[in-house]
């Protein structure tokens, strides 16, 4: 069974992890629109430097890369990890900006499923298992909700694995941005600049692509929060209630397991603000410019 990530009592509050705002939603976005336009093309980059001032820096960006090593690390690392971070980002622009729409609405589709249909059962069974005690026909009614809310919910999960692989492999990609942007800087004292050209050379290189790569470190505080909470949402949902069920098919009296799995499907009654969120989001993206 998947684990909760998050406190269950957390949900409704401003800390929900599925709570975005307007304004976090509109920064990773923009955030994501840095990744995809990421220079890459060293041949395009040697080309802007060298036909600068008439072709003059030429003969000085031909002896950098042939001779000196720190200007080649700085080069070369500035750009694996930028065109890794480019690669990885390119989910953004495949039509995964509808899918987060789309599976953002599935969760309003569940809460509405849970509100509408399975409400009262729901207060009931965890009513009985706070107090100890389900009587058979409480037991019958949790396995049948277990299932029924399973089987709606499993074609969502299987339309999460794609978005989810591709978050994490993005996030795992942009944890290399501060240790390589921290390389390149650390190589710009050591190169053996000779004159005024090689260090125009050196500079425009550094400005063209580890610049690039520091205005795409992930920010602590506004770009990192928000993909964490975009995964706990995927973690979230894939809660198996199927699994669970099956569980308590030979185990009817774990009510901690089953108070816990209530308490998480009754929390959604109070994420109503999703649908807000999702259709600002939807209108800030595809306005953006």
């Amino acid at each position: 069974m998947n684990p909760v990530v998050f406190p269950i009592r957390q949900l409704e509050d401003n800390n929900s992890p599925f709570i975005l705002s307007v304004d976090e939603w509109r920064r990773f976005s923009d955030y994501m629109k840095k990744c995809n336009y990421l220079p890459i093309n060293i041949d395009a980059l040697e080309e802007y430097i060298c036909t600068k001032s008439d072709g003059k820096f030429k003969e000085s960006w031909d002896r950098l890369v042939k001779e000196d090593t720190p200007f080649c690390i700085m080069l070369f690392i500035s750009w694996g990890v930028t065109n890794n971070i480019k690669q990885a980002s390119l989910f953004w622009g495949n039509g995964e900006p509808a899918e987060i729409i789309s599976l953002a609405q599935n969760i309003v589709t569940d809460t509405d499923l849970i509100c509408i249909k399975h409400h009262d059962n729901f207060n009931q069974i965890l009513l009985e298992a706070q107090n100890g005690n389900l009587s058979p026909n409480t037991k019958s009614k949790f396995l049948y909700i277990c299932n029924d809310l399973s089987n709606h919910t499993l074609k969502y999960h299987q339309q999460a694995q794609k978005m989810t692989r591709d978050l994490s492999q993005f996030y795992t990609t942009i944890g290399e941005c501060d240790y390589a942007y921290e390389k390149c800087t650390e190589m710009i004292p050591r190169i053996g600049i000779r004159n005024h050209l090689e260090y125009s050379v050196v500079y425009g290189t550094f400005t063209s692509l580890a610049s690039q790569l520091g205005r795409v470190i992930p920010s602590e505080t506004h770009i990192l929060p928000i993909i964490r909470k975009i995964h706990r949402i995927w973690s979230a949902i894939s809660y198996d209630l199927k699994e669970l069920s099956r569980d308590m098919s030979e185990d009817l009296d774990n009510l901690p397991a089953i108070i816990a799995a209530l308490e998480l499907e009754l929390a959604f009654e109070n994420l109503s603000a999703i649908r807000k969120e999702v259709e600002y989001f939807y209108k800030n993206y595809e306005t953006s410019p």
